[in-house]
């Protein structure tokens, strides 16, 4: 695993404030390190990861998501409301069982 030091000194292109909200805008590398990034700490230490794609029309942004499943039934491809609302009712009762603990 990565402490992403290779994106560390790789800083917004450029910020905002919209309305009182800040912003900071990445290029496309560093926003798609930064996703793959995330993914892999996220597993690293035991939490299950679901993905759902909407319109995604590059190959590889559908396998990027893909990849940050926790595995291919942890992944929805979809192109419409249907899809969208039957993946996340896959997704619902996958966690059905889930106890919350603090």
């Amino acid at each position: 695993m990565s402490d992403g030091a290779p994106f560390a000194n790789q800083g917004p292109l450029s910020e905002l404030t919209v309305n009182g909200n800040y912003y900071e805008l990445y290029s496309e590398t560093v926003a798609r390190a930064n996703f793959e990034y995330a993914c892999t700490s996220i597993k690293d230490v035991g939490i299950e990861i679901y993905t759902v794609s909407f319109w995604v029309s590059r190959a590889d942004d559908l396998e990027r998501m893909r990849n940050c499943a926790s595995s291919n039934s942890h992944f929805f491809e979809t192109t419409g409301a249907d899809e969208i609302r039957d993946a996340f009712n896959i997704i619902a009762n996958n966690l059905d069982g889930l106890v919350l603990t603090h």
